[in-house]
């Protein structure tokens, strides 16, 4: 069973893969609609949709994967987190390749500056520049 700090960043990279594409979706009612034309299992309501998005539950495994599907994300990065998390586990990715740098210390400086609203919305953008580097790259 998800804890609820699973839920409330499950929630936070739903919201993130709702803002991509070309057509954007906001509303409960937006993902519970776009989400039931493709679902091939009994149809979700907004209210289902809404607890997702808030953080206070997560689809089960089918739910998921037709979620990321919906929104061409990686299904492992939709659950669990960063796309690079597998990678640097199974040691394709060395996860500390060098030295930390004087800019970085300064860096996490400033992040631990920070309020944990503004800390949850720069994790948001990295992890977005993150995901669209993945993407190119792959």
């Amino acid at each position: 069973m998800p804890t609820d700090s699973e839920k409330q960043e499950f929630a936070a990279r739903l919201k993130v893969a709702m803002g991509r594409g070309r057509r954007t979706i906001s509303t409960p009612t937006q993902l519970a609609s776009a989400f039931n034309l493709i679902y091939r299992g009994r149809s979700i309501s907004a209210q289902a949709a809404q607890k997702w998005m808030a953080g206070a539950a997560m689809p089960a495994p089918d739910k998921l994967e037709t979620l990321a599907a919906m929104f061409r994300v990686p299904l492992k990065w939709l659950k669990y987190g960063h796309p690079f998390d597998d990678l640097q586990h199974q040691g394709a990715v060395p996860a500390h390749t060098q030295e930390t740098t004087a800019e970085e210390y300064a860096l996490l400086s400033q992040w631990r500056s920070l309020s944990a609203n503004r800390r949850r919305l720069l994790q948001q953008l990295i992890s977005e520049f993150a995901f669209d580097q993945e993407r190119t790259t792959v």
